[in-house]
């Protein structure tokens, strides 16, 4: 999983070497390595197979017989060294990614090497070939089958046990993340009813105090703001987009915030010509407040024409509270999209708000749960890709009930990978 497969080229570059000798084998061995430059994206594991097929190479010479056993030495003394001088130092893996390769790669190039050594000793391709071994003996024949029945259930079962781990992890994830979507989204719908009636209430105090600042009003606006404190101000304005009551009176400035135009507010505009409610996107305030914000807009409608309007500027500190708390609870990632992709708030401090959300090259895998996927980053040159996939994550996108936003719920796959990381080692180590 993520990156950790097993290969079989150097089957086929140690059969050639016994039958053809060391540079058609080496030159086998380098074709078929070839290959992990594209899969794993950087040219390492190449070097150290080829050095392999030399070292089995330079050992047959020498009259040595038992391929498994050479290959051991090769993992032990050189294969081992070469593994942490390119991944561990070149391509800075953490010393978790660098014992699994090791394990990985040594039990993976002795497997090969067993199997190699079935077909050079046990099968007639060696006569055929014209190449007779001394050494195809009865103990060569032994070594080998108490091998085969050692490492070919120890393979199967712990492949099949990570196979179902990691099944079972990622629809763990992703059912979690859905139902986490779902949860966070109905918390937000009702959130937003409630201040849009707040605000609705603001809106029906024109009818009951008239459109001119006024005491009652202010007081009103007070008395509605301390009962819902996520607002950052409150407004009362006319049908040409005007304040004509506002709290509080005076912005962070000191400037009176009664008469000011929002005309131009693409909010507005959206209020006179739908009739409705107006939940924004997310936008810098020049009024009452001079930070990133949203607004909850009421209409009040009379002869099929606005009449006049109540605002009210929701506090995004607040908003990041929310969402940061339940992305601590359930270890995900929560972001708030306006229509624009503009970040409205995320739990990710990094995310900050009017800012775009950066759309992430790669590929998006379809998971077994409905609207949860998993995005896989696009390869860089000389990147393993066991680097590749630390930055991939599992996400879901919901719309958000009558608003123009989508709510974005991540979980960032690393955890996982180390957990499956962890438990493939204590299978790896068991089997070497």
């Amino acid at each position: 999983a993520y990156s950790v497969a097993f290969i079989f080229g150097s089957i086929f570059s140690i059969i050639t070497i016994g039958l053809l000798g060391t540079w058609w084998g080496l030159g086998v061995a380098i074709v078929a390595s070839s290959y992990t430059a594209i899969l794993w994206n950087h040219p390492y594991a190449l070097i150290i197979f080829a050095m392999e097929a030399l070292w089995i190479a330079i050992a047959l010479r020498r009259g040595k017989s038992n391929l498994v056993l050479i290959d051991v030495l090769f993992w032990l003394c050189v294969g081992s060294l070469l593994v942490v001088l390119f991944y561990g130092g070149i391509m800075h893996l953490n010393a978790q990614a660098v014992t699994i390769i090791i394990l990985k790669q040594a039990i993976n190039g002795v497997f090969n090497a067993l199997i190699a050594s079935l077909i050079l000793y046990q099968t007639p391709i060696c006569r055929i070939a014209g190449k007779e071994y001394a050494e195809s003996s009865y103990k060569t024949l032994l070594f080998n089958v108490i091998c085969a029945f050692l490492m070919f259930p120890a393979l199967s079962l712990l492949l099949y046990q990570n196979y179902q781990e990691n099944t079972s992890l990622n629809k763990q994830v992703a059912t979690r993340i859905q139902k986490e979507t779902k949860v966070i989204e109905n918390e937000l719908t009702e959130w937003l009813a409630s201040y849009m009636n707040a605000v609705g209430a603001i809106a029906r105090l024109g009818g009951t105090y008239g459109l001119t600042p006024s005491v009652q009003l202010q007081n009103e606006l007070e008395r509605i703001n301390k009962l819902f404190p996520d607002f950052h101000n409150l407004y009362l304005g006319n049908k040409s987009g005007t304040t004509v009551a506002f709290y509080p009176p005076e912005n962070e400035k000191g400037e009176s915030t009664i008469g000011l135009n929002f005309a131009d507010r693409p909010y507005f505009k959206q209020l006179v010509e739908t009739g409705t409610p107006v939940i924004s996107d997310v936008f810098s305030g020049r009024g009452g407040v001079f930070k990133p914000i949203f607004t909850i807009s009421f209409p009040v409608i009379k002869d099929s024409r606005l009449s006049h309007f109540a605002l009210g500027a929701i506090n995004l500190d607040n908003l990041w509270e929310k969402l940061k708390n339940h992305a601590w609870k359930s270890g995900l990632v929560v972001t708030l999209l306006d229509s624009n992709r503009n970040i409205i708030s995320s739990s990710d401090a990094i995310r900050k708000s009017l800012e775009k959300l950066p759309e992430m090259k790669g590929s998006d895998i379809i998971t077994s749960v409905p609207d949860v996927f998993l995005r896989v980053p696009g390869a860089k040159k000389n990147t393993g890709l066991m680097q590749v996939w630390k930055n991939a994550y599992y996400f879901s996108n919901m719309p958000v009930s009558r608003t123009s936003w989508t709510l974005q719920v991540e979980y960032i796959l690393l955890p996982m990978q180390k957990q499956l990381y962890a438990s493939a080692i204590k299978g790896l180590s068991a089997i070497a």
